[in-house]
C-alpha cells in the first residue's frame, strides 16, 4: 500500500499499520511539517521502528511537545509569539538525531535528551505517519 497523509483511518487500522506510514529514519534526519500550531490541538506524528511496529507518538503545539513515555516539556514562550499567527499554517520540524529529540520552527529550537530506555527505545524510528490534523505538505529531508 502507498504512503498516505494521515494514518487514522479504517484502512491503515487507525495508526496500528505502517504500511500507512513514510519510510523514514528519523535518527539520520528532520521531518519537515506545515500544519497550524495553536494552544488547543495537538500535531500528532506516529512513529514506528524497522519491523513497523508502534513505538510511540510525538505531540507537538504552542505551549507543549509530548514524546510518548519519555518528554512531556512546556515550549518557551518565545515560541508562543513566533507561531502565534491567527491559525495560519507554520513550517516547523522534528528530528531524534544523536539521542535527542528537537523541535524546530523558525529560529526557535527546543531540544530534550533522551537517556536510559527513552534512548533504547526511540533509536529505531524507521517510519512515521501524520494524524488527521497535520497537512499533506509535509515532507522528509
Amino acid at each position: 500500500s502507498k504512503p498516505v497523509c494521515h494514518c487514522w483511518t479504517r484502512a491503515c487500522n487507525f495508526c496500528q499499520d505502517a504500511r500507512c506510514a513514510v519510510k523514514y529514519d528519523l535518527t539520520k534526519g528532520q521531518v519537515f511539517l506545515n500544519s497550524r500550531l495553536n494552544r488547543g490541538s495537538f500535531n500528532t506524528l506516529v512513529l514506528y521502528n524497522a519491523a513497523g511496529q508502534e513505538l510511540g507518538v510525538l505531540k507537538f503545539r504552542v505551549g507543549r511537545f509530548i514524546l510518548s513515555g519519555c518528554v512531556q516539556k512546556m515550549t518557551h514562550s518565545k515560541l508562543h509569539k513566533h507561531v502565534w499567527k491567527g491559525g495560519q499554517s507554520t513550517d516547523w520540524s522534528v528530528s531524534l538525531q544523536r539521542n535527542n529529540v528537537t523541535v524546530r520552527v523558525g529560529q526557535w529550537e527546543q531540544t530534550e535528551k533522551l537517556v536510559g530506555e527513552c534512548k533504547e527505545h526511540y533509536s529505531d524510528v524507521m517510519y512515521f505517519a501524520f494524524q488527521p490534523l497535520m497537512e499533506c505538505r509535509s515532507a522528509a529531508e
